[in-house]
């Protein structure tokens, strides 16, 4: 899934809450004390290593990485939550079936899974956000995303009023 699937359903969103009163901004240029006049500048200093995306946002929102997210990156996540809570289940049964030593693949298996899911949401919203200024800004906007630009020792995100 590229920019050009994507971008229809964000603009849509984006739309339905600008009519609700949001304010989300389309262009760079439109966020509010953003150092950034163009996006292709944003992206140019990405490349260059003067400016960096950072995820800001603990909490993974589902509706978000079902919009954004590749087919790969849903079956690395869809794995990743296989490995979790089915190596709890695994490791439960085979402990009663064979041994209790078998309890000790839970946290291994529940941290590999967690990883493959993490791993999994940050590539949708890394590779959604360099794809189209639209999606960066939503993305901005939404608190998923900050830039943190290493000449100015600042880190820009969103700031509601």
């Amino acid at each position: 899934m590229n920019a050009d699937d994507k971008e229809p359903d964000v603009r849509k969103v984006v739309e339905e809450l600008n009519r609700k009163g949001k304010n989300i901004p389309v262009t760079v240029s439109n966020i509010p004390d953003f150092p950034y006049q163009e996006y292709s500048d944003l992206l140019e200093d990405f490349k260059s290593g003067e400016a960096r995306l950072l995820r800001f946002a603990y909490a993974m929102e589902s509706s978000l990485f079902s919009m954004l997210a590749s087919s790969t990156d849903k079956i690395k996540s869809n794995l990743g939550m296989l490995l979790s809570y089915g190596g709890v289940l695994a490791g439960i049964a085979l402990s009663f079936v064979y041994s209790w030593w078998f309890l000790l693949i839970i946290p291994v298996l529940f941290f590999i899974g967690s990883s493959l899911t993490k791993n999994a949401y940050n590539n949708a919203i890394f590779n959604s956000a360099f794809s189209s200024e639209l999606i960066f800004c939503f993305l901005y906007f939404t608190g998923q995303v900050s830039v943190d630009i290493s000449r100015l020792n600042k880190q820009f995100y969103f700031q509601s009023e």
